[in-house]
């Protein structure tokens, strides 16, 4: 044979090889038979039978099947079907399954996530059974209509076939089938009539990807039994019960949470808020802080910075900040008077250790004697000028949980749709906390506050209503979820209300903090100030830190030392407490004091946040 005729030989079966093989390898289901036998309550029992083609490329462990357990009835309600898989073979072995709610689906996931399937074929036998199949038909009889593939296959069909057999007694009016993706309305399909009550289905070509068959058999009335009086009602509540469970544990709830707010959640009437020249009597810088924020801000550093003012102010320690560093020294002296719980603690902690500098070596310890700081002064004065409510809160938290559970446990709130909506709702909590927190009074935050829990149950109760009255798939369980988690969230702050005494001092705190705000620029409006001193100002100054507001309080010491209004002020003034790198002079005074202050309450947070063993108060 000369060269020429067996190179032209070679390369025509090179070619043929080059065709035939990615056929030959081509995943697909070479048969699909689908065996349905209806009973007289509405169910079916289903026998599929698939030769699948797997060579290890998209088919690797196993396949799924996707099954719709939702429908819709004549008037348009959704109704819902019980999806009970009994038994799942492979070449007539067991074979592992689970069954997954994927909204309006169930996905049969079939195969061992451990183990790879040999290419070739496998034959799968799928058992199952599904209720309330049939519906009433156009000529007045029933129906049942059938998808005897499904339609959500990544893999082409070679031949299908459906056999049916209705049960005895009854007798096939009318026929038909179709074939194509969903919705279809293409008759290629070979319909057998084997009997009175049984017929056979055939495809006539090859179901391309995404495409399958569907028949519908119709018959007389009066074989089927529906279900009546109380089983009929409890079967409609079932099957709105996504929309009713989540709608309903959203209005309870909220109910729950009204009520305990109005019981003991309400503020007492909020005074008239006017400028006072002077802390409330008795009251530490430290209490002033915790009263001023239902509890300690910045997990307690800012207070515990105004406490040490204090006891620099009272001649007890000394500040050093000479650049990056920050030391507090005691100086040796002991208290003229009783010192409040908080500074108690300071005071004996820095006589003990006669210098503590705020650096990584000494963060445990000041993070331990700042948790003792915050617990002395919630011990003495828990429950004194406001209740946190935290037992109603925690019963809210509990009552959504249990709700949410219920919502899984009766399969209409998805796992994955759970982690969403826990999540959002947080989220959106948080947001709205500081929103809230961001607000501090005005009848527009009224009509604000009552547009919101409006917002949220008409959400859900919109939701609802087109879940139930329309065609439309709505995520009830979803928005449920979220909104339970938010209702919690927020409540848990609105429930915080104070005590008719707190409430009065929290209006004489705010009186004082707008004055110290605005002393230098209402000061040509102040009626009755004191003369500015250089004991007022040391004094009052670590108010000022408790409640943020120690640059205009400080500037305007500063302004009056400009104008020469403080008498006993020497030319040269700083606080005898403080030393700091850039010290104080005429125009730095109020930069020094802030940046003294914030920085020390910067690195204690700073501490606290590199100390993992220590956990925030």
């Amino acid at each position: 044979m000369s060269k020429p005729i067996f190179t032209g030989i070679f390369a025509a079966l090179a070619l043929l090889l080059a065709l035939v093989l990615p056929v030959a390898a081509r995943e697909e289901f070479r048969a699909y038979a689908s065996d349905v036998t209806l009973r007289t309550d509405g169910s079916v029992a289903v026998i599929e039978t698939l030769d699948v083609n797997a060579e290890g490329i998209a088919i690797r462990r196993g396949i799924y099947r996707d099954i719709p357990v939702t429908m819709l009835s004549e008037s348009g309600n959704k109704i819902r079907i019980a999806l009970d898989v009994q038994a799942v073979t492979r070449d007539g072995d067991p074979e592992p399954f689970r069954v997954e709610r994927m909204g309006d689906f169930q996905r049969i996931w079939i195969g061992d996530a451990d183990r790879l399937l040999r290419p070739g074929v496998h034959t799968y036998t799928i058992r199952y059974t599904m209720d309330r199949m049939v519906r009433p038909s156009a000529d007045g009889g029933d129906e049942l209509y059938w998808n005897a593939t499904g339609n959500y296959w990544d893999f082409p069909i070679v031949t299908a076939v459906a056999r049916v057999q209705l049960p005895d007694g009854a007798v096939i009016d009318n026929l038909a089938a179709y074939a194509g993706p969903a919705g279809s309305r293409e008759a290629a399909v070979t319909i057998t009539r084997q009997s009175a009550n049984s017929a056979i289905f055939r495809t006539q070509a090859e179901l391309a990807p995404a495409e399958g068959m569907t028949f519908a058999v119709s018959f007389q009335k009066g074989i089927i039994a529906y279900p009546e009086g109380t089983h009929a009602w409890i079967q409609a509540l079932s099957d709105q019960r996504e929309t009713l469970l989540a709608v309903g544990s959203v209005l309870i709830l909220l109910l729950y949470n009204f009520t305990a707010w109005l019981r003991v959640g309400r503020d007492p009437p909020k005074g008239t808020i006017i400028p006072l020249f002077h802390p409330p009597k008795d009251f530490s810088p430290a209490l002033t802080h915790y009263v001023s924020k239902w509890g300690f801000a910045n997990s307690g550093w800012t207070a515990m910075t105004a406490a040490i003012f204090s006891l620099g102010v009272k001649g007890l320690v000394r500040i050093d900040n000479p650049d990056k560093e920050l030391t507090v020294t005691a100086t040796g002296r002991e208290p003229a008077e009783k010192l409040p719980v908080g500074e108690q603690v300071l005071f004996n902690y820095f006589a003990s250790r006669k210098a503590v500098t705020f650096d990584k070596a000494n963060g445990v310890e000041l993070a331990t004697k700042r948790g003792e700081f915050t617990a002395a002064i919630e011990r003495e004065n828990r429950a004194v000028w406001f209740n946190n409510n935290t037992g109603f809160a925690v019963f809210s938290f509990v009552l959504a949980a249990a709700m949410i559970g219920a919502m899984v446990v009766f399969d209409v709130l998805e796992p994955l749709w759970l982690i969403v909506a826990v999540v959002a709702g947080i989220l959106m909590g948080i947001i709205g906390s500081v929103a809230y927190g961001a607000i501090t009074s005005g009848n527009w935050f009224s009509r604000l506050f009552v547009l919101v829990w409006v917002v949220i149950f008409g959400f859900n109760f919109a939701g609802g209503a087109l879940d139930i009255f329309t065609g439309l798939n709505i995520n009830n369980a979803a928005l449920a979820a979220g909104s339970l988690v938010l209702i919690s969230v927020v409540f848990s702050i609105l429930m915080r209300a104070p005590t008719v005494q707190g409430r009065k001092v929290m209006d004489d705190i705010e009186g004082f903090r707008l004055y110290l705000e605005t002393a230098e620029k209402n000061r040509l409006n102040m009626v009755a100030e004191p003369p500015m001193t250089v004991e007022r100002f040391e004094r009052i100054l670590p108010y000022a830190i408790a409640l943020g507001v120690e640059r205009p309080w400080s500037e305007h010491f500063e302004a009056e030392l400009a104008r020469n209004a403080v008498d006993d002020a020497a030319p040269d003034y700083s606080p005898g407490f403080y030393r700091g790198g850039r010290g104080f002079s005429p125009g730095n005074l109020s930069s020094a004091i802030a940046t003294a202050s914030s920085g020390m309450a910067a690195a204690g947070e700073k501490l606290r946040a590199m100390d993992n063993q220590t956990p925030p108060r």
